[in-house]
């Protein structure tokens, strides 16, 4: 279990990046680990009252199973980081009450449905990231990625939305000070 620590105060500390990465040749015995560890970092935020970073990869009805079966009375809130799904994901996610960030992919000549996100998405629950040092955007693709290029990204999804830059990244601004609390 990673923490990340974003500030000196308490309450701005995430629980994550977790999650499910079921890549094509992901065994079943990993698989289960993997939703045992999930499970755990979903207990300890929604105990904690802390926002969780969640990493997907082939695995959305799982990770919404988990979120689900934890919602009842806790606040569990968070982002599905980097993210890769289609816009019915995107709806799920939103409806448990989480934001979606999106990291160089969304650049990406082949990540339409991604894009498709992006354009319908609410602003208020969106942020952007770079997954530093991976996932570079175009037209980095391939390279080391550095948080500069989140500049990039914040460009692509303007133009992709027809929305000023600043808006763009003031709304990405406000919406991590909203969640993480800084």
């Amino acid at each position: 279990m990673t923490i990340c620590k974003f500030t000196q105060r308490a309450d701005s500390i995430p629980i994550g990046e977790a999650g499910l990465d079921f890549h094509q040749d992901t065994a079943d015995e990993e698989k289960n680990f993997q939703k045992e560890l999930f499970e755990t970092q979903i207990n300890l935020a929604a105990d904690l009252n802390l926002p969780l970073i969640t990493h997907c990869r082939n695995a959305w009805d799982e990770i919404f199973d988990f979120i689900e079966a934890k919602r009842g009375p806790s606040s569990l809130s968070g982002v599905f980081h980097s993210f890769t799904g289609n816009w019915q994901t995107a709806q799920k996610a939103l409806d448990l009450g989480f934001y979606i960030s999106f990291s160089g992919i969304v650049t990406f000549k082949n990540a339409p449905e991604v894009q498709e996100v992006a354009k319908k998405m609410p602003l208020e629950r969106m942020l952007i990231e770079t997954d530093s040092p991976f996932l570079s955007p175009e037209p980095f693709r391939n390279k080391q990625n550095e948080p500069k290029n989140v500049r990039i990204i914040a460009e692509f999804l303007a133009h992709l939305r027809s929305q000023p830059i600043n808006k763009i990244i003031g709304a990405s601004a406000d919406n991590a000070k909203r969640l993480f609390g800084t």
